[in-house]
């Protein structure tokens, strides 16, 4: 019989880095669910899926903990512990990368006020219209009740 849990699909992080981490989170705690990974560290289910996804960042601390509990002898614990650190400092690294610099951020805020000013002179523009378009219908509604007069007038010329 099968263990419990859902497989997983491809690692979805944000960067190639996270996916490389996330995959190595994988390796480790292969066979074993989020469940029991919540229950033996003190975490939701939920932020394991994150870690094992890619989608969060799993904290080295953490990290070397999984490895020294999934990994029983100690050269090969010691050589993940060396390629946790490696991945775990470049998918940090591209992480901080994809963040906003100053220069982004105030390009960014600068395209959204000429967007705002471009709302703002589209939302006059159809006020205005809308103005035009009642005072024609009212114009229009006060006309009415002379129309047969009008219709009459000019069917007699």
């Amino acid at each position: 019989m099968g263990r419990p849990g859902r497989p997983q699909g491809q690692p979805r992080g944000h960067t190639d880095e996270a996916n490389a981490l996330a995959q190595f989170l994988r390796d480790i705690t292969k066979g074993t669910t989020v469940r029991e990974l919540g229950v033996r560290y003190y975490m939701s289910k939920t932020t394991w899926s994150d870690y094992r996804s890619g989608t969060k960042l799993i904290p080295l601390r953490r990290l070397q903990d999984v490895i020294a509990d999934h990994v029983h002898d100690p050269d090969e614990a010691r050589a993940h512990q060396i390629t946790a650190e490696r991945l775990h400092k470049a998918a940090f690294a591209a992480e901080a990368s994809r963040r906003p610099t100053p220069e982004t951020t105030a390009q960014a805020e600068k395209d959204a006020e000429q967007e705002l000013a471009h709302a703002k002179q589209v939302d006059q523009a159809v006020q205005h219209m809308a103005t035009a378009l009642t005072d024609r219908l009212n114009s229009a509604h006060h006309a009415r009740p002379q129309a047969p007069r009008l219709q009459a007038h000019l069917m007699t010329t």
